[in-house]
């Protein structure tokens, strides 16, 4: 059963919708790794990084 098909749950069509609009799957896995370190820091990992290379992406093998 998917949380579409659930009593009380968001319709398939809002779904679609929502899923559509251009950037918003990147916007929010920006949010989603901001939290999630956000989570880590206050956890006592204090030298956690955004993973994001400063000289660009790695060569290509």
């Amino acid at each position: 059963m998917s949380s579409a098909d659930a009593p009380g749950g968001p319709p398939a069509a809002l779904l679609r919708v929502i899923s559509a609009i251009p950037g918003l799957s990147r916007a929010l896995r920006v949010v989603m790794r901001r939290a999630y370190r956000s989570g880590l820091r206050k956890e006592g990992y204090a030298d956690i990084t955004d993973g994001r290379r400063p000289d660009g992406p790695p060569p290509a093998s």
